[in-house]
């Protein structure tokens, strides 16, 4: 038996770093429209009929489009609000 490191995920730790500034200008736009189809099709991939799904308790695959459309719905508001935000000021959006 030979001794092996754990596996470790190389990507950097997010904790305690400033969450990323918003797009600005038409690509705030865009990426919106992105987050709202994102939405649509977790949306749509959450009501497909599956049958590792319990009644109590969604299967792996549905837990996640459930947590991403969480994720998703978070994100779209704040750029929303930040468009808002962008737009009173008389700045672009």
């Amino acid at each position: 038996m030979t001794d092996t490191p754990p596996q470790t995920d190389s990507r950097p730790d997010p904790a305690g770093q400033p969450d990323p500034a918003p797009p600005a200008g038409p690509s705030a736009y865009t990426h919106l429209q992105a987050l709202d189809d994102a939405i649509n099709y977790r949306n749509h991939k959450v009501g497909w009929i599956c049958f590792r799904c319990r009644r109590d308790k969604k299967c792996n695959r549905h837990a996640c489009d459930l947590r991403l459309l969480t994720t998703y719905h978070q994100m779209a508001r704040s750029l929303a609000a930040e468009i808002a935000a962008r737009e009173e000021r008389g700045a672009p959006a």
